[in-house]
């Protein structure tokens, strides 16, 4: 596959959809995805854009929705402020109180899977949250899942769930997010832009080859 570059953009709730529905529900019908929390005010959404890199350069590129460049949606995440629900597990209590958002919906093409695609889309969370009284995410993730979300700073806590219709999942938590550590996470990719483009939640970039 040819070098590309991958920016990732706020986005609204229904350009998410589609990805969600093919990845994460296949097979159900599209109102299975568009979940009640999409539209509250404290909910934000991302995708991760691809664009050949050949078309890009980056000292003339502002912003994806102005560059007719027609990009590619690969990824998507979607984060809440909503106080996490334990399903009875224990967790420290200085962990608790900081966490404030829950992570739902991330979902990655099937072609660009392990190209750090999840890495960027989180690291652009963490960034984001970081700029929020109470920055700590958690999420319910598939039990399938449970290894990278590790490796992306979250603690799997209490015991396996199973979720009618999708299938065993974990309540996660990640109290202290960290994008300047995990970006470390990145393998095979080339960063292009400077440190503080990168964490800029609106605009992060990353050449991957």
């Amino acid at each position: 596959m040819q070098s590309c570059v991958i920016f990732v953009e706020k986005i609204p709730a229904r350009a998410t959809w589609a990805l969600r529905q093919s990845v994460l529900r296949p097979g159900q019908a599209l109102e299975r995805v568009q979940y009640p929390e999409d539209s509250h005010p404290g909910a934000f959404h991302w995708g991760a854009f691809v664009l050949d890199e050949a078309k890009y350069h980056i000292s003339a590129f502002k912003n994806i929705k102005e560059s007719k460049l027609d990009p590619k949606l690969v990824g998507i995440a979607s984060i809440y402020a909503e106080p996490p629900v334990l399903r009875g597990a224990s967790i420290d209590r200085a962990d608790e109180v900081k966490i404030g958002w829950r992570l739902r919906g991330m979902a990655v093409d099937p072609t660009f899977r392990n190209r750090n695609v999840g890495a960027i889309l989180l690291n652009t969370l963490y960034a984001y949250v970081l700029t929020t009284s109470k920055s700590g995410i958690w999420c319910n993730g598939r039990s399938t899942v449970a290894p990278y979300y590790r490796g992306m700073g979250f603690k799997v806590i209490g015991d396996e769930f199973d979720m009618p219709g999708i299938g065993p999942h974990y309540v996660m938590v990640n109290p202290d997010p960290d994008p300047i550590r995990y970006a470390r996470k990145f393998k095979g990719g080339k960063l292009i832009a400077a440190p503080e483009h990168f964490f800029n939640q609106n605009n992060p970039s990353m050449m991957l080859r």
